[in-house]
């Protein structure tokens, strides 16, 4: 099942297009910022989930820093906000520590789904690492949008 993992895909695709060595020499770290602003209409998670087209405004916000060993930090909100307002909007951040034989490590927040009626559920908490193949190395804490079917969660009852 397809699921907005934080963190993962978009870290994955990031990870793979910064260039290592780009910092300062002098051991302080190139630091990028920048926010993407965009809709998907219709929300494919809703549309697989739930069977509801909403249209999902999302936001985006980044901060790259590239120290001069090859070691990247990225740390990304993100911020989901449908249309439908039976639907929660979610919000997540993480940091991903990027080594530079292409281990990650990614900590932060859990997924913070909030429904409008004030009801809040929390998924995913703590580190999770991969492997410089991309294979899952070691999960730490509660990962429920890796094992649970999460419409119980994203779908109005």
């Amino acid at each position: 099942m397809r699921t907005r993992m934080i963190t993962v895909g978009v870290i994955a695709a990031l990870s793979s297009m910064l260039a290592p060595g780009a910092a300062d020499a002098r051991g302080a770290p190139t630091i990028d910022r920048w926010v993407d602003k965009f809709v998907l209409d219709p929300d494919p998670l809703f549309v697989e989930l739930c069977s509801i087209e909403t249209s999902t405004e999302v936001i985006e916000r980044y901060t790259v820093k590239e120290f001069a060993d090859g070691t990247v930090h990225v740390h990304t909100v993100r911020t989901y906000v449908p249309d439908d307002r039976s639907l929660p909007v979610e919000h997540d951040a993480a940091t991903a520590f990027i080594r530079p034989d292409g281990t990650r490590t990614i900590v932060g927040a859990p997924i913070q789904l909030r429904y409008r009626d004030g009801r809040r559920v929390f998924l995913d908490a703590g580190p999770v690492t991969f492997g410089p193949d991309d294979l899952l190395v070691t999960v730490r804490g509660p990962h429920p949008s890796l094992t649970e079917d999460l419409a119980d969660q994203y779908c109005p009852a």
